[in-house]
């Protein structure tokens, strides 16, 4: 099993980069990029650690995660589809069958109308 250390101003890296992604609008590649370039202005990231591999990696990782969610929302997708496809068709059949018991009804009060009617005008 790997194991990381993170310094502190690593941990605060990461704590700006969920603060920044959690903006309406913005990428967590977007987020990732501006942190970087704020912590390198600072000469807080050295260019010359291993920090930028590092975050490749983290990127890719993330890209990853994201191509993910983007696969299972699709499956999502369809799968509402279908279910509203489902519930629409259910809906037709339920309108049918209320219109066939209705027609039914009618018929029957009609037949038992016209007994009761015959039976009074005998």
């Amino acid at each position: 099993m790997r194991s990381r250390n993170y310094t502190d101003s690593n941990i605060m890296m990461f704590k700006e980069l969920i603060k920044q992604r959690n903006r309406p609008g913005i990428t967590l590649e977007a987020a990732a990029k501006s942190i970087v370039a704020i912590y390198k202005s600072k000469g807080i990231i050295p260019s010359d650690t291993i920090l930028p591999f590092d975050i490749t990696r983290f990127e890719q990782d993330i890209m990853d995660r994201m191509d993910q969610q983007d696969k299972t929302i699709e499956k999502q997708s369809e799968l509402i589809r279908v279910l509203v496809e489902r519930l629409n068709e259910k809906s037709k059949y339920e309108e049918e069958r209320d219109k066939r018991f209705n027609e039914r009804l009618d018929k029957i009060v009609a037949e038992v109308s016209a007994a009761v009617v015959k039976k009074l005008n005998i």
